[in-house]
């Protein structure tokens, strides 16, 4: 199984691994990224919560559980960026030769359908890949909260004039050292191999890890 980054739709902001959503549903998966489009989303005042999907290590004993740490934001905020980012790169597309209109109708109305107050973004599984050990693994978040607010405030400084935006990105995506500059705008912008994903394409309500919402976690404890 590859590892993933995993992102929901909650119904609450989790205070704990016991503190479930009344509602949570599945939005994306990606395999070994967080792309640009998860962080564009968890843009929206993101902080720092309880991973709803791995509890400590499996030879831990209950009580002893090293903690594990995911983030949670407000959905209005990341998504009304993801809009601005989506209307702002579509020329983009156009120039490149690829329609990505479809693509982007397509994520925007799937995002519309399964809206919450909240989003959950689940790094664990890509985070224990690179270190271990409860501060390390709390720092590898924190500083995913801090890549999400720079993303923010890069969708932020966009112009609304469409044409004054596009050179405004191209000039940005000429800069190695800013955010735009290893998107592709065309039709590999979510081939891992091709530079940083996009995640453009792939949003589904069915993952591979399902969170339990409150009523089916008290079924099971």
């Amino acid at each position: 199984m590859a590892n993933r980054s995993y992102l929901y739709s909650i119904s609450n902001q989790p205070s704990s691994y016991y503190d479930r959503p009344d509602i949570a549903n599945g939005l994306s998966e990606w395999s070994y990224a967080i792309p640009m489009t998860y962080r564009i989303l968890m843009s929206g005042n993101p902080k720092l919560c309880e991973s709803l999907l791995y509890h400590g290590y499996d030879h831990e004993e209950e009580g002893e559980k090293t903690p594990f740490y995911a983030l949670t934001s407000d959905f209005d905020i990341g998504f009304a960026r993801l809009k601005k980012f989506f209307t702002s790169i579509e020329p983009l597309f156009l120039e490149n030769g690829y329609d990505a209109s479809k693509e982007i109708k397509e994520a925007l109305e799937f995002l519309e359908q399964h809206k919450q107050p909240f989003l959950l973004l689940e790094t664990i599984e890509l985070d224990m890949m690179l270190t271990e050990g409860a501060d390390n693994l709390r720092q590898a978040v924190e500083d995913e909260i801090q890549r999400c607010l720079l993303v923010g405030r890069g969708i932020d400084a966009i112009p609304d004039d469409k044409e004054t935006a596009i050179e405004v990105i191209k000039w940005a995506a000429s800069d190695p050292e800013n955010l735009f500059s290893a998107i592709n705008f065309n039709s590999e912008c979510d081939y891992v191999d091709a530079g940083y994903p996009m995640g453009l394409s792939y949003w589904e309500s069915s993952l591979y890890y399902r969170i339990l919402n409150k009523k089916e976690f008290e079924e099971e404890s």
